[in-house]
């Protein structure tokens, strides 16, 4: 489970306390990391295709080069961490 926020503080946790519980204590955080994009669509495109921006094209949150439309226009979906798990049988 990928569990992805947008904007989200450390302390914005204590108004989740169940999601905290659950998934807090048994999973995986990650204190040090690096944003190739801070940039809402193209972040998320990254973590969707592994590409970088540049590569994938979605490279600003609207327009016409942003947000799910370009996500959609270039053709993303069907190279997305979902359609790889679809793929194998998983549903997502």
């Amino acid at each position: 489970v990928v569990l992805m926020t947008d904007d989200m503080r450390a302390t914005d946790w204590q108004a989740l306390p169940r999601t905290r519980e659950r998934l807090g204590t048994r999973g995986t955080t990650f204190e040090h990391f690096i944003l190739t994009t801070p940039v809402c669509s193209p972040s998320r495109a990254s973590i969707l295709t592994g590409m970088y921006a540049h590569n994938h094209g979605v490279l600003s949150n609207g327009k016409e080069d942003g947000g799910f439309s370009a996500f959609r226009d270039n053709d993303l979906a069907d190279r997305s961490i979902a359609a790889a798990l679809q793929g194998v049988g998983y549903r997502t």
